[in-house]
């Protein structure tokens, strides 16, 4: 679909522009003309629209329209539901067919490989065993493990939790999301609180929400993230707005496992209305923290791909208030997701890449299934590298500011050292973006975050943003006054090697410890798993806290030496297991 309009004549209430200027037509000034081939190949291929133009029945709304341009669309129908363009139904045993009815490749479960336990048996990295949440909320396959009769019971356990009170409730455009979210609804509601549901909307505005509200107990956010679309999840959110502490998640299950719930009397049970003010404030809050003046004058020109997210909703209307030239791809809420898989990875982000070159944009942006995380391609139309963007946004707060920086261990050094040459600080954290967050809260950090593009701005919230990555990296490139690839290009140079060792559950915290043994005198951080330190270079060696391997990560000056280094990772890890 191509974002461009002069006048929004009518939006989906909750899809509604922000206020704020007059829209600009957002192809003006592209280098790449409608009359360039480039130009005409991106329109045939169909990776700008929304669906193909022809005969459409049932009740019609007008999405946008410039002076001659009568463009309408009307509400998909039910056998319609999935689908983004082109002639594909859903199918409901988790792939695609066509109109003849021919099967298409499932989704990879990437979130789940053979033999990971249930969202009732999970365990974290060095920690123990949790019985019900992940690295982040409770995550599985709807049906076996993602029902109705789950969310119902883990909303009565965070409604009891609370006590009471107001609690907002938010979901991403997961097809079961509708069903999860009611059952939360009620769980909550018979527990005597009242519910206030903010819609489909992106986890950060939800979260955004219960902070600045002040009177808000806490949330519920169905979603599960860059997880395939037939896994959903709920995340819990406390009354700062940041990701429950451990401590509670616990106090939680321990509720949920004796059914401890609290039985609201006839009088006190909880009601619900809808907010749908969250995402106007959302974006208020966003433009507050960002020097839109700067990004107006240079008017960059960037692909958005919200990969039929939740980001669907926000980024492209936040981008064009910033005065950016906006194209979008997989620009429509659509829970099957059939534009490309939620993880904005290298792998998934083939037609981002590729538009950005042929229209010659400035930048691209891809988010995540709930638009927490943003991920970037550079004006070359390559894919920029987590650490990259996370050490440049790094070193852009450190100069303005000051301070220190969080992130895991599981970073790149190129962050550390931007950072000092900077004049700031690093403070290192185990792996998942809810300690870094309560780190950052409880050191007073100017920034932090991970290297999967989820990035941390306190001035604005305690919580992984996508949009306001998306509007800072803009604002830093106003800013500098150069490319994304030159800057990408000045950084130090590591080279980074991953790779994964299949460990059974029950035997992690064995192997761990076996690990700790086999590198006894040498230089190692056990600040999560075990990260051995060299002169020119580290590997890293940890469980994974949502799927039964261990994860080896290697980083060195040069590629043969990272490779070297990955290698003796996951020997360590073999021979802990007993030569397997």
């Amino acid at each position: 679909m191509v974002v461009r309009r002069r006048h929004v004549v009518e939006l989906p209430e909750r899809a509604a522009p922000p206020p704020g200027g007059e829209p600009r037509e957002d192809r003006a000034g592209l280098r790449c003309r409608g009359r360039h081939p480039a130009a005409s190949r991106v329109r045939e291929r169909g990776l700008l629209r929304g669906r193909p133009v022809g005969p459409r029945r049932g009740p019609r709304q007008v999405v946008s329209r410039r002076p001659g341009d009568d463009r309408e669309r009307d509400p998909p129908r039910r056998r319609e539901r999935g689908r983004q363009g082109g002639h594909r139904l859903l199918d409901p045993r988790g792939g695609l067919r066509d109109r003849r009815r021919r099967g298409r490749p499932r989704q990879h479960r990437r979130g789940r490989r053979a033999g990971l336990p249930s969202c009732q048996d999970r365990s974290r990295a060095g920690d123990g065993v949790t019985r019900l949440f992940g690295t982040n909320g409770i995550r599985g396959v709807i049906g076996p493990e993602m029902n109705a009769d789950l969310a119902v019971k883990v909303g009565r356990a965070i409604g009891t939790f609370v006590s009471g009170g107001a609690v907002a409730l938010a979901r991403d455009p997961r097809l079961s999301g509708p069903m999860l979210a009611r059952a939360a609804a009620s769980g909550l509601m018979s527990a005597g609180c009242d519910v206030i549901d903010l819609g489909l909307v992106p986890t950060p505005c939800a979260q955004y929400f219960v902070a600045k509200s002040g009177q808000v107990k806490g949330a519920i956010v169905v979603t599960a993230s860059h997880n395939p679309r037939e896994f959903n999840g709920l995340k819990a959110i406390d009354s700062r707005g940041m990701e429950m502490r451990r401590e509670d998640e616990e106090a939680i299950e321990s509720i949920f496992f004796e059914s401890r719930f609290h039985v609201a009397p006839w009088s006190e049970v909880g009601s619900i209305r809808a907010d749908d003010a969250a995402i106007h404030r959302y974006t208020e809050g966003v433009l507050s923290k960002v020097d839109g003046d700067a990004i107006r004058k240079r008017a960059p020109s960037v692909v958005v791909d919200p990969g039929n997210g939740a980001g669907c909703v926000m980024t492209p209307y936040l981008l064009r208030s910033l005065g950016c030239r906006v194209l979008s791809l997989n620009a429509q809420p659509d829970g099957a997701f059939p534009g490309r898989l939620p993880e904005p990875t290298p792998d998934h982000l083939g037609d981002l890449i590729r538009v950005v070159r042929e229209v010659h944009a400035d930048i691209g942006i891809a988010h995540d299934g709930d638009a927490d995380r943003a991920t970037f391609v550079d004006d070359q139309g390559a894919f920029v590298v987590g650490d990259k963007s996370l050490a440049l946004l790094a070193r852009s707060a450190v100069k303005s500011r000051g301070g220190t920086v969080v992130t895991p261990v599981s970073t790149s050094t190129v962050v550390e050292d931007v950072v000092r040459a900077a004049g700031g600080t690093v403070v290192r954290t185990r792996v998942g973006s809810p300690i870094v967050a309560r780190t950052m809260f409880e050191t007073g950090a100017v920034f932090g975050g991970e290297e999967n593009g989820g990035a941390i701005f306190p001035e604005h919230q305690f919580c992984r943003d996508g949009a306001m990555s998306a509007a800072k990296m803009l604002e830093l490139l106003a800013h500098e006054g150069q490319a994304l690839s030159a800057l990408v290009a000045a950084l130090p140079l590591y080279h980074i090697k991953k790779s994964n060792v299949s460990v059974p559950v029950e035997r992690r915290e064995a192997v761990l410890a076996s690990i700790v043994e086999l590198a006894k005198g040498r230089k190692v951080d056990t600040t999560d798993g075990v990260k051995i330190l060299e002169k020119d270079g580290a590997v890293l060696v940890r469980p994974s806290g949502t799927e039964p391997i261990f994860r080896v990560y290697a980083e060195a000056r040069t590629p043969a030496r990272a490779d070297a280094l990955a290698d003796e990772g996951v020997a360590l890890v073999k021979k802990a297991l007993g030569g397997r």
